[in-house]
């Protein structure tokens, strides 16, 4: 992606295009989001927004938001339903080039029989009338996000022991390499390893290649003895017998040299 959505109250940077306040409030104190298409920003630049997983419904579900596309330059907006399961996205919504003043209002049926994103697309035009921008997103009866988990007691004292390895440092999660009684490493990865017929395609969180994952190595590894890689947690607070604490995990060992994981 080559530029970013803007959080903006009043008119955009440029005259002649975008927005001159927010939709919610209709004056300078409410906010909104837009692409500035002034310099640097060039024609078929891109920003994009993504929302949270939505799981499939038997209820018509629906996403609705309100869009100013105002300019001589306006290029296209697009909407796009992308599954988790690393099914190409498809195009459910688009638009381009000069809407007029004033805030639009959109409305788009939602329909997938699999946990899917939505994707919102700015693309730039040529010049710096094509600011577009959006306000007020909201899904109707679309099931609802999960409810975040309690603490356990298998928090440590950084943090919830949970981890999906998308965070580069796993320090936010709480595992990490040793430093010592080991000879190896686990690597964070996504998409295929290294090797052919060994290890997975994709990570298991997301089903496709722009999850992660961590794996062992074994074509670069060191062999013989102590030749392990160690993943360790951080200190859990003490559990009891009404209390307990559970390690779940999903884990892949294919290949014909697959040595042993142990916890």
């Amino acid at each position: 992606l080559e530029t970013l959505f803007l959080l903006y109250s009043g008119g955009t940077l440029s005259f002649e295009t975008g927005p001159d306040n927010d939709h919610t409030t209709g004056n300078s104190a409410g906010k909104y989001i837009y692409i500035e298409t002034s310099l640097p920003s060039s024609n078929g630049d891109r920003a994009q927004l993504r929302s949270r997983v939505i799981d499939p419904s038997c209820k018509p579900c629906s996403f609705n938001f309100w869009y100013n596309m105002f300019g001589a330059a306006i290029n296209t907006l697009n909407i796009y339903l992308e599954p988790v399961n690393g099914n190409s996205s498809q195009t459910i919504w688009t638009l381009s080039g000069n809407q007029g003043k004033g805030w639009k209002e959109a409305n788009v049926n939602l329909v997938s029989s699999v946990s899917y994103r939505i994707i919102i697309e700015a693309i730039a035009g040529n010049g710096f009338k094509g600011d577009i921008a959006l306000d007020d997103l909201s899904l109707s009866n679309c099931p609802p996000a999960p409810t975040p988990s309690p603490p356990s007691p298998c928090d440590s004292d950084l943090g919830v022991g949970d981890c999906d390895f998308e965070q580069e440092s796993c320090r936010c999660c709480c595992w990490q390499n040793t430093f010592t009684g080991d000879v190896n490493d686990w690597k964070r990865a996504r998409g295929s390893t290294q090797s052919v017929n060994t290890g997975p395609g994709y990570d298991h969180t997301y089903g496709n290649s722009s999850g992660h994952y961590m794996y062992l190595e074994a074509s670069t590894a060191t062999r013989g003895f102590l030749s392990t890689a160690q993943l360790v947690s951080k200190k859990m607070k003490g559990v009891t017998s009404s209390n307990r604490c559970f390690l779940t995990m999903w884990y892949h060992m294919k290949g014909a040299g697959t040595g042993t994981l142990q916890i």
